[in-house]
């Protein structure tokens, strides 16, 4: 899923739905990670209810203690992935090498969406609303990127104004038992995990906590003919 998103330009998009398709039927989500990612792909496959989806499970991993640790910290990675989600999901915004495009589509229950980027010292203003989006260079020289495939120009005070292509329907992909995410609008968030696994996890770390100084005084501890803190190499002196 990562590699389709990071080097989304080694793929055709008939690759894209079909890995998609395969690995969503494998993914159960563990990681507070892979829901913005898998949103992200979910949007440039069509898939636009589910990216809606995983967005949300993204955005309220803490505000709903999905992982039932919100106590430990919050999950920078997961607040971080749900800016992705937007953006590069719904926003549809890419970056390869110096190349920038975007391919913008929202799910049902958004109406509207508008996020800016900088991009080589030009700041962009993208606004999306239903079926059309508005491009606009609030600061900076003038840049030529992508709108799904086509080249664009823009330039400082010139909006630009392009049509959204008709969405290409596709089969719905399936989840593991259990691991369907929760339809926004529709259900409460779930919990990844469920509290019994959690605590089990707590206790296993509370065991290596209370296990790790006496491990690191054993594992530093100067014996004949070897230096400290490397257990079994021996130095020549």
């Amino acid at each position: 899923m990562l590699a389709m998103h990071l080097r989304g330009d080694a793929f055709t998009d008939e690759q894209k739905a079909r890995n998609f398709a395969y690995y969503e039927a494998l993914t159960v989500r563990d990681s507070s990670l892979s829901s913005c990612t898998q949103s992200i792909i979910a949007a440039e496959v069509g898939h636009l209810q589910l990216a809606h989806d995983y967005l949300g499970e993204a955005a309220l991993m803490d505000l709903g203690d999905l992982e039932h640790n919100v106590r430990d910290g919050v999950h920078m990675g997961s607040l971080a992935g749900a800016w992705l989600a937007v953006v590069h999901g719904l926003g549809g915004m890419r970056h390869h090498e110096d190349s920038l495009s975007f391919a913008p589509r929202l799910p049902p229950r958004i109406q509207r969406l508008t996020f800016r980027v900088t991009f080589l010292d030009r700041l962009l203003t993208i606004s999306v609303n239903g079926n059309r989006v508005t491009y606009t260079m609030a600061r900076g020289r003038p840049l030529t990127f992508a709108h799904y495939g086509k080249e664009l120009r823009l330039t400082n005070g010139r909006p630009v104004v392009r049509a959204i292509p008709k969405l290409k329907l596709r089969e719905e992909p399936t989840q593991p038992a259990g691991r369907a995410p929760a339809r926004r609008g529709v259900e409460q968030p779930k919990p990844l995990r469920p509290k019994r696994a959690r605590r089990r996890l707590r206790q296993a770390d509370e065991a290596v906590g209370h296990a790790g100084p006496h491990l690191l005084q054993r594992l530093t501890r100067k014996q004949p003919g070897r230096e400290p803190g490397v257990p079994g190499e021996t130095h020549q002196h």
